[in-house]
């Protein structure tokens, strides 16, 4: 049986006018754990400074408010601040990586705010690519900044919001022999034939 809820990050804070993920965790009397994020009634003390839905808290006015679960009389919920920060840059990780021809790197943004603080911007962010010919980068909810290398060469990965931009460089290699395949799996030959 359920017998608590885990709401993670602890104490989130996020920019006026972005978005946070949520996660909230169960724990059961065996010790298990199972992600209720998507399928747990999530709720916000105050729909002025934040709204929540399927985790997903959206910033509304500056305040503070809290953000929580509820499943039977097992809840969980955690304080989420709201600043008027300003963003200040963003930072697009990993850094200068190399993409074997023909495969995906995932990106990150994370925002630099006026207040010091840090906050992940990768699903609120536009992606692009330099050039298009060598990648293109995903701007597909539950893929984005997901880049997909097409030709060898360079180009550069930027993450752009509210007028401020970050990049990093992705560099496409000739790919690479990973592994081979001999089908079919299991063949059944009949005595003096062939396959």
């Amino acid at each position: 049986s359920l017998v608590s809820i885990e709401v993670t990050p602890a104490d989130p804070v996020i920019a006026l006018g972005t978005e946070a993920q949520m996660k909230a965790t169960g724990i059961y009397s065996d010790s298990s754990k199972k992600d209720l994020t998507e399928t747990i009634e999530w709720y916000s003390s105050d729909d002025s400074v934040v709204t929540v839905n399927r985790g997903l808290a959206r910033s509304k006015a500056r305040g503070a408010a809290v953000v929580g679960v509820q499943s039977g009389t097992v809840s969980g919920s955690r304080p989420l601040t709201v600043t008027d920060a300003a963003l200040v840059s963003i930072q697009v990780t990993p850094v200068n990586p190399e993409a074997a021809l023909g495969t995906n790197r995932q990106f990150t943004a994370t925002g630099i705010f006026s207040d010091g603080s840090a906050q992940d911007l990768t699903q609120q962010v536009s992606w692009s690519a330099a050039d298009g010919s060598v990648a293109s980068v995903s701007n597909e909810a539950g893929t984005r900044g997901l880049a997909t290398a097409y030709a060898i060469g360079t180009t550069a990965v930027s993450a752009a919001l509210d007028g401020v931009t970050g990049s990093t460089g992705l560099t496409v290699t000739a790919a690479v022999l990973v592994s081979i395949q001999v089908t079919p799996e299991t063949p059944c030959l009949p005595r003096g034939t062939t396959k």
